[in-house]
């Protein structure tokens, strides 16, 4: 356990770290504090499985008891916010990010609380997070950006740090719905306006499901909500294009 809460201080990235057991040191399965990487693992004919994905391959070494969990299921129905929890499948154990697995028991060694150090005396943050910020953003400043201005305050941010950093910004867009909460472009227009920024308003309905296109998205291990709205990406895919 202590060389694991090591590399999630030290090592950063997408990865699964599966350190094999020797002696007095037990098999022990960690992922990644940035959840970038899926980590799922089980036991088939006494043999420990770790995975990040079930390609089709895979199935004759899946566990007999593999099914859909529909508690599981039905708990992320009401609550979207569960499908980055357990996957919704049973006879899986399922790694959170930062999770380590030891003995067939998970324990949560990285946390987002216990990353921020903690300060006993109250200081004034603005310097240290404004510098973080553009830390995170200036990796990207050599690439010709399109940035998607919603009229709030993250694309603000993102595009201010953006051009603080010396990055080009070669289009600004911005979606918008028929009804005033999802109508926003006169805030972004003066976001657009502060960062010099031509804008391109485009018009957003309500689109039917398509359940093929859903389909080409699916697959994974949990459900593929970052490709629902696919008109929306093609579109992106099209003006960066």
């Amino acid at each position: 356990m202590p060389q694991a809460r090591a590399m999630t201080r030290q090592a950063w990235g997408d990865y699964v770290h599966v350190g094999l057991p020797g002696a007095h040191r037990p098999l022990s399965i960690l992922r990644a504090p940035s959840g970038g990487l899926e980590a799922v693992t089980w036991a088939r004919d006494g043999v420990r499985l770790v995975a990040s994905s079930l390609p089709d391959w895979l199935g004759p070494a899946l566990p007999p008891c593999l099914a859909i969990n529909w508690s599981q299921v039905a708990g992320a129905l009401s609550n979207p916010t569960l499908h980055t929890a357990d996957v919704c499948l049973s006879g899986l154990q399922t790694l959170a990010p930062g999770g380590l697995w030891l003995g067939g028991d998970i324990h949560q060694i990285w946390t987002p609380a216990e990353f921020v150090e903690p300060r006993r005396a109250r200081i004034d943050w603005a310097p240290e997070l404004l510098a973080t910020v553009d830390q995170v953003v200036k990796p990207w400043v050599n690439a010709r950006a399109l940035l998607e201005i919603s009229g709030g305050l993250d694309s603000a941010i993102v595009g201010a740090a953006l051009m603080a950093s010396g990055g080009e910004i070669t289009c600004g867009l911005n979606y918008y719905g028929g009804d005033a909460q999802a109508d926003e472009r006169l805030f972004a227009r003066a976001v657009a306006k502060r960062l010099g920024v031509a804008l391109t308003e485009t018009p957003k309905a309500p689109a039917p499901l398509d359940l093929a296109a859903l389909a080409e998205r699916s697959g994974g291990l949990r459900p593929a909500l970052n490709g629902f709205d696919h008109i929306h990406d093609g579109h992106v895919a099209g003006l960066c294009r």
